[in-house]
């Protein structure tokens, strides 16, 4: 109970106080520049995905089962191998957020870089490793300072690049700070066979992340180049759907590490068990939350401009109630028998549903097609992973599976 409290913690923090920060740069730099952070972030998202090589998915598992050498290990070649990939990806990010966003480019370039950068953060290495004091004072507390002190930046100078500023500087800080604590003093030498061995093994959980990221994070930029007044509404109610889903990542989080430590086939196929049943019930509360208190949200947070009609928000509480089923069946469970192959073809199957579903349906109806197609992408990849894991679960679950999964 207290790492699941340190954990909420070090996740609802920063996600409260970027929740808060809505309404402070809404109405001090204007609907507009509000949104051209939004659409710097969203590219800034997708480029820290694909910066992250897939550690952020799998990672933690991969941290868990590890003694403390091979955690040294672990830390100095995922931070070796996406130090290398990072400038080229970030760089391309940038340039897309600016050309979405010509009339604020550099808000959007910044807003961009900031988000880009946490790719080479280690949160996902102290969750791993059960360290939840470093992951609060060296990951979350930089990024909720820097949150805050840049929306009085903001409210003050009315500049959002103020704001896209200081929040760059917390990325740093955090990125910084966290990879010396996990790899300075390690008696570990970069080995470039060890590091490409270590990125080949990441990956089915690369293709999952990436694929992943197209269609959660894509729907954003694809409104702002085809449909570019409806990018205020739908970047609110992303932002809202996705703090709500933050509230119980660190269920997922404590799940993903319970459900492996199984003991033998009979108790690991008990904790699959009872995580989807939890997971099936907290699916329902997501769901039912974000129908009901969405449009509530949106008016506090953005203004008498901000409404949300059913069209948008209740694709978007089924999309958030796919992915927390989702996030249980691949994450938790499939992940847990090392299954990683199912949950990467689930994840390219969502994508290849969800990208022409956004392409033709954001030029007819703006936000509502934005959030249908990605309410689509999650049914196809919940509907894959559970097909296979009660496949999984229906024939014998053995000793030398679990292990085997371990390994």
């Amino acid at each position: 109970m207290r790492r699941l409290g340190g954990l909420s913690a070090a996740t609802l923090g920063p996600a409260a106080t970027s929740l808060l920060a809505v309404p402070v740069l809404v109405r001090a730099v204007g609907q507009d520049e509000w949104a051209s952070i939004a659409v710097g972030q969203a590219a800034g998202t997708i480029a820290g995905i694909l910066v992250g090589l897939g550690w952020g998915f799998n990672g933690p598992t991969v941290v868990a089962r590890a003694d403390p050498a091979g955690r040294s290990v672990i830390a100095v070649d995922s931070l070796t191998a996406r130090v290398t990939v990072a400038p080229f990806v970030i760089v391309a990010a940038c340039v897309v957020a600016a050309v979405l966003r010509p009339d604020h480019a550099a808000v959007a370039v910044i807003s961009c870089l900031g988000v880009a950068l946490l790719g080479l953060g280690m949160t996902w290495f102290f969750i791993g490793a059960g360290n939840v004091r470093s992951l609060l004072t060296l990951d979350a507390v930089p990024r909720m300072l820097s949150t805050a002190v840049g929306c009085g930046a903001a409210w003050l100078t009315g500049s959002g690049l103020a704001f896209a500023v200081i929040t760059l500087v917390g990325a740093l800080v955090s990125v910084v700070v966290s990879g010396l604590a996990t790899a300075s003093g390690s008696a570990v030498g970069v080995d470039r066979s060890r590091v490409l061995g270590a990125v080949r093994t990441q990956l089915f959980a690369s293709i999952t992340v990436i694929t992943a990221a197209s269609y959660l994070s894509l729907p954003t930029l694809v409104v702002a180049a085809l449909s570019p007044d409806a990018v205020f509404v739908y970047a609110l109610a992303d932002r809202l759907t996705r703090l709500t889903f933050l509230g119980i990542a660190p269920l997922y989080q404590w799940m993903q590490a319970w459900v492996p430590a199984a003991a033998d086939a009979w108790a690991i196929r008990e904790r699959i068990r009872r995580a989807i049943w939890l997971s099936a019930a907290t699916a329902v509360v997501l769901g039912v939350a974000i129908v009901g208190l969405a449009p509530v949200g949106a008016r506090i947070l953005g203004g008498s401009a901000a409404v949300l009609e059913w069209n948008l928000t209740v694709p978007l509480a089924v999309s958030v109630a796919m992915s927390a089923l989702s996030r249980c069946f691949g994450m938790v469970c499939l992940l847990a028998l090392g299954d990683d192959r199912t949950v990467a073809v689930s994840a390219v199957l969502g994508a290849v549903c969800g990208v022409p579903l956004l392409l033709g349906l954001v030029p007819l109806a703006g936000a509502a097609g934005a959030a249908t197609a990605v309410m689509l992408s999650e049914i196809v990849v919940t509907g894959v992973q559970a097909v296979r894991l009660r496949r999984r679960l229906s024939s014998p679950i053995t000793t030398a599976i679990v292990r085997e999964a371990a390994s």
